[in-house]
């Protein structure tokens, strides 16, 4: 049962002031008559005999390329050519010759996103920014400075020393780029924001090549912008980050239960391919009776009391800003058995904190599973990490709600109908969480002019539903991605029924075929796209850019 669980938690964690000037001397970067493989052949011949040895064509491709990538769906992904900078100049003399032979490219900080595509450019360039992994800090300890190519373990490793942290992610191996400028959910976020709201400074390189420094005082209007604006407005190749003391200890781990019944079972099974599908009566019946047993035993919750509790917990903990957690549905596929459970984390590390007293006591129930314990703040990320291997197939799927019990109820059963459908497919699993974002947190998302998404702090709290699936033949890509975004659109619909939906869709959580900024305020859309007229008037980042999410 645990070697079951250790693969679910896998799943569950799951401006312009002084810039206009520079705009003024914007290069010419052609007329985008799309990308070509002469064009691109040409582009990569132009960057090897400038940048030389970080340059490699696609017959010599490293195989750190590959490897570094999270998803298998990335990995099956071949650019033309790939370029190692060493430097923001580096950068600044790919992305000039990358415009002016308009060559479709991509950027790639720590290869975690979750489609083909997001951080590669299939017969395209890549610019692999790995080598821009500099890590210092200020001489007052207020300022880390943090180069695009580190990955958060290796950030949070350099500051121990000095009992410091940063606003960052909560799984190691994820690079600090993509998530800084799409958000940036963390263990902290209660207290400080998210991650783009701890940015002091931006340096990025200009469509035109120029490299800027961008922050609130400088170039209001970019680094608003960059606040959860994405790809679309520069690279950015180092982050002046706020730092923050790092308490000695925390307190939390994940804690799942037995759902005591399914709430949707469907009698019969629609399934694509069915002859790779090994349900039966037989293992239908087993798992039933493996449910009874254990609920007999006291391992069980059933279905109301559990998101009775999941959606009091936003509101017994708003007063406590080291206090965050969220719920979990999943299902154990080998078993056919459908557990729940939660994630919690005080950064404070009290015991009986009043903030989860209520969850406790409404979740009063054995658990199959649990991690609670108290340990150095490093150790729950360790955590996260032991359970995120690379190299998966993965898809996520995201859309955002009021907290509402009987909302949540209603996900449950289209979770469970929809996984019913495919819960045999090869080296399947399927979870969801409600990742909450309480009124406080949404608050520190004012700070400095605001950020892009546009939310306020009377919307909350709100839960971020993240779907998560993973399974195991290319052959099921289609059909798993296609049921992700079912449950999903199934939500939405039931959602906005029941007036609990709200249009903000996480970037760093979406997938390729959601339209991230939509979901943004109106107000802030149309802010955000005069700021990419003014810095990218050319549109080199959007247009040649496919894959990730444009304005």
């Amino acid at each position: 049962m645990i070697l079951y669980l250790e693969g679910l938690v896998l799943l569950c964690l799951l401006v312009l002031g002084g810039v206009k000037a520079q705009l003024d001397t914007q290069i010419p970067i052609g007329n985008f008559q799309g990308n070509s493989s002469n064009t691109c052949h040409d582009a990569c011949t132009a960057l090897s005999s400038i940048l030389g040895e970080k340059v490699h064509h696609n017959t010599s491709l490293p195989s750190s390329l590959f490897s570094g990538y999270y998803t298998l769906m990335a990995r099956s992904t071949i650019p033309l050519c790939i370029v190692h900078p060493t430097s923001s100049e580096d950068v600044s003399v790919a992305i000039r010759i990358i415009s002016q032979h308009t060559c479709i490219f991509a950027i790639k900080s720590g290869g975690h996103a979750m489609f083909p595509g997001g951080s590669t450019a299939a017969g395209g360039i890549v610019l692999d920014l790995h080598h821009l992994n500099a890590l210092e800090l200020s001489e007052d300890r207020e300022t880390a400075y943090v180069g695009t190519g580190n990955r958060w373990g290796a950030v949070y490793e350099f500051l121990k020393p000095w009992n410091l942290t940063v606003v960052g992610g909560r799984v190691g191996d994820v690079g600090v780029g993509g998530f800084l400028l799409g958000g940036g959910i963390s263990f902290i976020s209660r207290r400080y924001g998210w991650g783009c709201d701890n940015v002091r400074n931006y340096e990025i390189v200009l469509s035109n090549g120029t490299i800027a420094n961008i922050s609130y005082t400088s170039h209001p209007d970019l680094y608003f912008a960059l606040r959860g604006g994405g790809k679309n407005f520069g690279i950015a190749t180092r982050f002046d980050l706020e730092t923050h003391p790092n308490l000695p200890e925390w307190l939390g781990g994940f804690n799942f239960m037995l759902l005591s019944s399914t709430p949707t079972l469907l009698s019969s099974l629609s399934l694509t391919r069915p002859f790779k599908v090994t349900l039966s009566y037989a293992l239908e019946t087993t798992s039933q009776f493996l449910v009874s047993i254990g609920c007999k035993f006291g391992y069980c919750i059933d279905l109301d009391t559990f998101v009775t509790a999941i959606s009091r917990l936003p509101v017994e903990s708003e007063n406590d800003h080291d206090a965050m957690g969220y719920g979990i549905v999943s299902l154990i596929p080998k078993a056919n058995i459908y557990v729940v459970g939660t994630h919690t984390v005080h950064t404070g590390a009290i015991n009986n904190a009043t903030a989860f007293s209520k969850l406790v006591s409404d979740l009063n129930t054995k658990s199959m599973h649990s991690t609670v314990r108290t340990q150095h703040p490093y150790g729950f990320m360790q955590e996260l990490d032991t359970h995120n291997p690379v190299g998966v197939r993965v898809t996520y799927n995201t859309a955002t709600f009021r907290v509402d019990r009987a909302f949540m109820k209603e996900v449950v059963k289209i979770f469970v109908d929809e996984v019913e459908r495919i819960r045999g497919l090869e080296g399947f699993m399927g979870a969801y969480t409600t990742q909450t974002l309480a009124r406080d947190e949404i608050g520190q998302m004012e700070k400095n002019g605001g950020n892009a998404f546009g939310i306020m702090e009377e919307d909350g709290p709100l839960t971020i539903l993240l779907v998560s699936f993973t399974w195991g033949s290319s052959e099921d890509d289609e059909l798993v991605v296609r049921t992700a975004q079912n449950i999903v659109d199934r939500a939405v619909i039931i959602g906005k029924e029941m007036g609990v939906h709200h249009p903000f869709i996480y970037q760093n959580y979406a997938a390729k075929s959601q339209d991230v900024f939509a979901g943004y305020s109106v107000e802030n859309q149309k802010r955000l796209r005069r700021i990419q007229r003014d810095v990218d008037p050319e549109g080199l980042f959007s247009r040649l850019q496919p894959g990730y999410f444009s304005l």
